[in-house]
């Protein structure tokens, strides 16, 4: 049975992915000036903290991007996520 991890904390959105490094959750930051979104791990002492490399059109898009990044067994390609 493939059961999902969630962390849910007040002011987290429940739809996110855990960080793939620390399993902390992610957090989702929208930006006017750059019309956009992005997503980035929200432990601050994630030894990696990776967050995307471009703001997208909007929180879904967002979503599916740092979703995409865990697909079951599959090894991780984080090279979108750093800069």
């Amino acid at each position: 049975m493939n059961v999902k991890r969630q962390k849910i904390l007040e002011g987290r959105n429940p739809l996110l992915e855990l960080c793939p490094f620390c399993g902390e959750p992610a957090e989702i930051f929208c930006e006017t000036n750059h019309d956009g979104c992005k997503v980035r791990c929200s432990n601050q002492d994630c030894q990696f903290r990776p967050e995307s490399k471009q703001f997208f059109p909007s929180e879904e898009h967002a979503i599916k991007a740092w979703n995409a990044q865990r697909l079951g067994n599959e090894k991780i390609d984080m090279s979108d996520f750093f800069y």
